[in-house]
């Protein structure tokens, strides 16, 4: 992790601001239909 960071071609060290923490990063959980395919074995996986 930077404890800096460039704003408008500025580091904000030479603002007196320093990075601390960053957030997480959050990610949406991840969207799947399971279809029964008959006369196979398992299922067929469907991604949006």
């Amino acid at each position: 992790m930077n404890d800096w960071f460039d704003w408008k071609g500025t580091r904000c060290t030479s603002y007196g601001i320093r990075v601390t923490q960053q957030p997480e990063i959050i990610r949406p959980p991840e969207r799947a239909a399971f279809t029964s395919v008959p006369g196979r074995s398992g299922t067929l996986t469907t991604l949006e």
